[in-house]
């Protein structure tokens, strides 16, 4: 009787879910975050795309010069079968050719590969000598390996803005639109330092888990007289798919009248 009787009290209106005062905030400073943590992925793809844009460039219209001096650290990469060469840092010093003036310059390089015997020659951009690039790197194209970390950069971003999106819906936003109160008996709840894990079976038969932040519990009732057992009962709404969604016992989520809130939380 004392369940049928706390179903019944139940608005059977659509309620208004209670947002906590920083939810917006909070919502917009996750916001900003995800932002942020796009542009590292942002400028390394495009950090690749203007070198790649300058290779081109330097294959049909870059000046050869002279590499006066070249000083630097190489690297390698340890594998099973050996080291495998990945290329060399180097401070160059490079002659401009006559017609742009015949000045050294200096630059900071990478070459791919092994280290030179010698030193290749550079190709800059007549008209910005300081676009430079040894002429082996120019001839080359950028390998898929080199771009391959910028999508693995932009994945963590990109999922962040998607939960933000799609996946930041309360558990009971779509149950409170059409409430169908249910009672569901309790297995047992178990607590995890500040949380407290509730384990229900839903009218189907399956076991459900809720966990309840730290000051929550569920809201519940003594069982039915045919339960047969001590175990508590929880009230719940049921989701548009049909699972229960745990209320607490204070009811501390739902926008209610004072007198719908008196109503139920008088016939706990």
């Amino acid at each position: 009787m004392a369940h049928e009787t706390l179903l019944e009290a139940f608005p059977r209106r659509p309620i208004a879910l209670r947002k906590a005062p920083d939810t917006g905030k909070t919502s917009r400073n996750a916001l900003i975050v995800i932002f942020l943590l796009f542009l590292p992925g942002f400028y390394w793809g495009w950090s690749l795309w203007q070198d790649q844009q300058l290779r081109e460039f330097l294959r049909s219209n870059g000046a050869e010069a002279e590499v006066v001096d070249a000083q630097g650290s190489c690297w390698s990469r340890r594998q099973i079968s050996g080291d495998a060469p990945r290329g060399c840092n180097l401070d160059i010093q490079y002659r401009l050719r006559p017609e742009h003036g015949g000045q050294v310059r200096e630059a900071d390089v990478w070459l791919d590969g092994r280290q030179p015997i010698f030193t290749p020659p550079a190709l800059y951009d007549p008209a910005e000598p300081s676009r430079v690039m040894l002429k082996p790197e120019a001839q080359r194209d950028l390998r898929w390996s080199e771009w391959i970390g910028v999508p693995f950069a932009l994945a963590i971003p990109l999922a962040g803005l998607l939960f933000w999106l799609f996946g930041r819906k309360h558990q009971l936003e779509g149950a409170v639109a059409h409430p169908n109160p249910v009672t569901v008996p309790v297995e047992k709840m178990v607590r995890r330092g500040t949380l407290l894990e509730v384990w229900f079976r839903e009218p189907a038969g399956k076991e459900r888990l809720q966990v309840f932040p730290q000051g929550k519990m569920p809201y519940l009732v003594n069982p039915p007289p045919d339960d047969g057992s001590d175990r508590p009962w929880a009230l719940a709404l049921l989701s548009p798919r049909g699972r229960p969604v745990l209320l607490d016992n204070e009811l501390s989520e739902l926008e209610l009248s004072d007198e719908e809130r008196r109503g139920l939380l008088g016939r706990a």
